[in-house]
C-alpha cells in the first residue's frame, strides 16, 4: 500500500508529513468490531422457556439453573445456557407459590401448603416443614443457609433446615397483611413490610418486636437488609 504525501507550509520546508492509508482502514475496521461487540454485549438475548402455568421462578446462585413453580406439572429445572430441562421435581404441592435456592445452591424450597426442601443433584424430597397456616407466599434462606423463612398473609416463620424444627413464629395481625420479609445478613433482624405500609423489625432469637418503621403511605412490596445489617 502506497503512501500519501502532503506538503508543508511555507517556511516549514524539508518536512513532511506521511499519512498511512493502511493505518486508517484498521482503525476503522476495529471500531466497527468495537460497535458489533458493544452491541452483542449490551443487547438483550433471549431464550423461551415453555412449562405452562408458571407461578413463581427463581434462579440459582450461580445463574446456570432456573427454577419454575408452575400449575401441574410440579418445579421444572431448566438449563439456562441450553435452554434444556434439567430435571421436574413432584410430589409436593400440586401449585407452588414461591421457590429459593440455598445459598450454595445445592438445596430448593417451594412453598405453598407447606414449605417442600428438595435435593437439587437428585430431585429428592429432602422434608417438608409445615407452619400453622397454609398459602406460602414468601420464601427465604439465611446467609449461611442453616435457617428458612417463610411467611403466609399474616404469619411468618423460621425454620432450621437441617433439623426442620421451628425457631421462631411471629403473628400479624389481621389488619396489617404480610407484604415483604427480609432476613439480616448476620440473622438476627427480621423485618416485615405490611399492606398498611408500615415496616417492624423483629429481634429473632427473642421474637421481641424492636420498633416500626412508619412513614410508606402504600404497601411495602420489597425490602432488603445493607451489607452491614444496620440498616
Amino acid at each position: 500500500m502506497q503512501d500519501s504525501l502532503s506538503e508543508q507550509p511555507a517556511g516549514q520546508e524539508g518536512h513532511r508529513t506521511t499519512t498511512h492509508r493502511g493505518v486508517v482502514v484498521t482503525v476503522s475496521v476495529l471500531a466497527l468490531l468495537a460497535v458489533v461487540g458493544a452491541w452483542w454485549i449490551f443487547m438483550p438475548h433471549t431464550r423461551t422457556f415453555s412449562t405452562g402455568t408458571v407461578m413463581c421462578l427463581t434462579f440459582s446462585p450461580d445463574g446456570q439453573m432456573l427454577a419454575l413453580g408452575t400449575v401441574g406439572p410440579g418445579v421444572v429445572l431448566w438449563d439456562v445456557a441450553h435452554g434444556k430441562v434439567v430435571r421436574t421435581l413432584e410430589g409436593g404441592d400440586p401449585i407452588y407459590a414461591s421457590a429459593a435456592f440455598s445459598p450454595d445452591g445445592r438445596t430448593l424450597a417451594t412453598g405453598l401448603s407447606g414449605v417442600t426442601l428438595w435435593d437439587v443433584a437428585s430431585g429428592r424430597k429432602l422434608q417438608t416443614l409445615s407452619l400453622q397456616s397454609a398459602d406460602i407466599l414468601h420464601i427465604a434462606f439465611s446467609t449461611d443457609g442453616h435457617t428458612l423463612l417463610s411467611s403466609t398473609r399474616h404469619l411468618v416463620g423460621l425454620s432450621d433446615v437441617r433439623s426442620g424444627t421451628t425457631l421462631q413464629t411471629i403473628l400479624q395481625p389481621d389488619d396489617e397483611p404480610v407484604a415483604s420479609v427480609a432476613l439480616s445478613r448476620d440473622g438476627r433482624l427480621l423485618a416485615v413490610g405490611t399492606d398498611t405500609g408500615n415496616i417492624k423489625l423483629w429481634d429473632v432469637a427473642s421474637g421481641q418486636l424492636l420498633k416500626m418503621l412508619p412513614g410508606h403511605t402504600k404497601r411495602v412490596s420489597s425490602l432488603s437488609f445493607s451489607r452491614t445489617a444496620a440498616r
